[in-house]
């Protein structure tokens, strides 16, 4: 009996221990198995971070050369030898080692001598110029320096938008830049719309014609009034100025010809006003036009930044206060300027742009409105509060002019950009006017007849309908 239960303990101690044993192992292997597994596990990768670089911005000013080196004889040709000469004594306090040959002109030889002197392989004058009308074509001439280019550098950000394109030439370059802004407005004599439509306040006579069929509709009246004898414009030309001015669409594409109904519309409107009597045919420029501005038969005139100080108070010099101006139906226009710019292969680039920089981005800018009335296109000058200059405030009866046209009509103005082609339209269209005029012709005639004639004029042209 006591074999039995010794064998009975020692089996059960066995079975105890090949238990433990087992329990052991398998709790082994389960360790084994998690450790293989993390080692075989796959790692993720963290990416490194790369440091990043900030890169300080850069800003490359405009050149203006130094007074001490900039030196030489500059040649200009120009036909304003008084305004110019006022500028340049003042700039040469500054620079005093430049000197002027001033070569006087008129403006309307200069695109003819510029092509004949390129032609005979002659020197150009260092500071180049361009007139509104001719600038698209000069534009298209290899002369001029990159004004955006070293080391001119100039940020065309600090000049008023709708400048920047008249100064641009085919290749996208800003070559020349606008010595002045030339918003533009209508005169008109004072005493005639204070008889004529109750009121000469600019402000009021605004609302009273916000639109041109207002206009029309107004002017037949002063017609009735005044028993035929006054006019709403002294001229056809006057009329086609301010309407097509005020559209900004491109002309051409190339030399295709777009927007032809911008044509049509102007071409009906100024019928309209030759229909109702409402033009005179006087002709823009000419002695007889200068005249009318005494008179107390036309009421109203296209009027650019430059128009109070050259062509008014000179053609009407006793009539202080006799004058006003205002926004024209639907809007302001642009109207004339000049761009300034560098002979590519002049001698003495620092000293003619010395002269431009200066006007335009130094304080030559302040001397022009001072002591000319004229305003710079530098978007600077008009952010805060600006002194507007009562340059020709008293002949004007107290209004100001300046602030009027740079104040209210600059900023809304959309330029129409130049073409090599500007000029020739403008002939054509100069002959369909007094079409209209002398032979009293209709709208659809002169569309017609300026599709005829364009090609005349410009041999490859392609007018788009």
């Amino acid at each position: 009996m006591k074999k039995s239960l010794l064998w009975i303990v020692v089996l059960i101690l066995s079975i105890s221990m090949v238990a433990a044993f087992s329990l052991y192992g398998c709790k082994a292997e389960e360790a084994a198995v998690e450790e293989e597994a993390v080692e075989e596990a796959p790692t993720e990768e963290v990416p490194e971070v790369e440091e990043e670089v900030v890169e300080e911005e850069t800003t490359v000013e405009t050149w203006t050369p130094d007074p001490d080196e900039a030196s030489g004889v500059v040649t200009i040709w120009y036909w304003d030898q008084a305004g110019f000469e006022t500028m340049w004594n003042k700039f040469t306090e500054v620079y005093p080692n430049v000197e002027l040959n001033y070569v006087a002109l008129n403006s309307a030889d200069y695109l003819d001598k510029i092509q004949t002197s390129i032609t005979g392989g002659l020197e150009l004058p260092d500071i180049l110029l361009g007139e509104i009308d001719p600038r698209g074509k000069l534009l298209t001439f290899d002369i001029w320096e990159n004004l955006d280019a070293e080391p001119y550098n100039v940020d065309r950000s600090k000049l008023m938008d709708f400048v920047v394109p008249l100064g641009t030439n085919p290749e996208g370059e800003l070559a020349g830049i606008d010595n002045l802004m030339c918003p533009a407005g209508l005169a008109y004599k004072a005493p005639l719309a204070k008889e004529y439509f109750g009121t000469d306040d600019p402000d009021e006579l605004s609302a009273m014609l916000p639109d041109w069929d207002t206009f029309i509709e107004e002017g037949k009246e002063v017609k009735e009034k005044s028993g035929g004898s006054v006019y709403m414009f002294a001229t056809i030309f006057d009329a086609w100025r301010v309407l097509f001015g005020q559209n900004p669409q491109p002309m051409f594409d190339g030399n295709k010809l777009i927007n032809i109904d911008v044509f049509e519309e102007v071409f009906t409107r100024v019928v309209e006003m030759m229909d109702a009597g409402l033009l005179d045919a006087l002709a823009t420029w000419s002695p007889s036009w200068f005249s009318s501005f005494t008179d107390d038969n036309h009421v109203f005139y296209p009027c650019s930044s430059w128009g109070p100080q050259f062509v008014i108070q000179p053609n009407d010099p006793d009539s202080e206060g006799r004058w006003r101006v205002m926004v024209p139906p639907e809007g302001g226009y642009y109207y004339g300027g000049t761009i300034w710019g560098v002979w590519n292969e002049s001698k003495v680039k620092d000293a003619a742009w010395a002269y431009i920089n200066w006007t335009i981005f130094g304080d030559g800018a302040d001397v022009y409105r001072e002591e000319l009335g004229y305003f710079v296109p530098r978007k600077d000058l008009y952010a805060g509060e600006f002194d507007y200059s009562p340059y020709d405030d008293p002949y004007f009866g107290g209004q100001n002019v300046k602030e009027l046209l740079f104040k209210t009509i600059a900023p809304e103005l959309q330029v129409r950009p130049v073409t090599k082609y500007d000029e020739s339209v403008n002939d054509v269209i100069n002959l369909v006017l007094l079409q209209i005029e002398k032979e009293g012709i209709t709208a659809d005639e002169a569309l017609q007849n300026f599709k005829a004639e364009l090609p005349n004029m410009i041999p490859d042209v392609e007018i788009v309908e």
